[in-house]
């Protein structure tokens, strides 16, 4: 049969055939030739939501993961009920640093597969990631030691341990919540700090702006009271003067 003429079953069994050659090459290592078994299976048969799964994994392997992101998404798409193509999403979104996406993933997963405690861990593991976020950031040391809160703590031995230990291990930050130096060093990172002093200024700029114009309605009223006044005091002469007081 010409290609496009043959019988699904045949194009099916051609295509796991290339994914078993691609499962063979993960195992040993070669990820590049998984990658090119599992793209050979899909241009055989495109709609089977495993070899997008595999691949997925695959680009994982080797940090390609807004590939792997698209391949899980294409695999949810054609297998809406099966919950590794949600784990597959999840990972590759975690290792992009959307953790709120990727904890939107595996809720996504739970829906389809209530009682998955892998899906379970990593909402939590994602929980974690997301409330120490901003110890995550890559240029962590630079914010801190150009802030006026926290330069002088970026001397510290204790306090760089102890942000060590949080992008080491994210769950360890609710351990710090009530310590007043990862707190600043939160308010900073986070840009919370940044928006208050915002805040504060914009707030100082609107009170000068409502003192300036209280001040000017104040001389307005004072110059217009003056100027009644002279008026009065002009009536009265002019008064005196026509009926002959003077």
């Amino acid at each position: 049969f010409p290609f496009f003429f043959r019988p699904l079953s045949f194009l099916f069994l051609q295509a796991d055939k290339e994914k078993s050659l691609g499962n063979d090459c993960l195992k040993n290592g070669d990820i590049s030739g998984a990658i090119d078994h599992y793209s050979k299976a899909i241009e055989i048969f495109d709609k089977g939501h495993v070899y997008y799964s595999n691949r997925s994994n695959a680009y994982t392997k080797i940090e390609k993961y807004e590939l792997a992101l698209a391949d899980a998404e294409k695999a949810i798409e054609l297998k809406p009920d099966w919950p590794r193509g949600y784990s597959r999403k999840g990972v590759a979104l975690f290792f992009l640093g959307q953790y709120e996406e990727a904890k939107a993933a595996y809720e996504d997963g739970l829906k389809v597969d209530a009682k998955n405690a892998g899906f379970i861990e990593e909402v939590k593991r994602c929980d974690a990631f997301i409330r120490a976020a901003p110890f995550l950031r890559p240029d962590w040391a630079g914010v801190l030691g150009s802030s006026s809160t926290t330069s002088s703590l970026m001397r510290s031995e204790d306090f760089l341990k102890k942000i060590n230990a949080i992008r080491s291990n994210p769950f360890l930050f609710s351990n710090y919540v009530n310590d007043h130096e990862i707190s600043a060093a939160f308010m900073v990172l986070s840009g919370l700090e940044a928006k208050m002093r915002q805040q504060q200024r914009e707030e100082s700029e609107r009170a000068a702006k409502a003192k300036r114009k209280r001040d000017e309605e104040a001389s307005k009223r004072k110059a217009a009271e003056e100027e009644e006044k002279k008026r009065k005091e002009f009536e009265e002469h002019f008064e005196k003067m026509r009926s002959g007081g003077w």
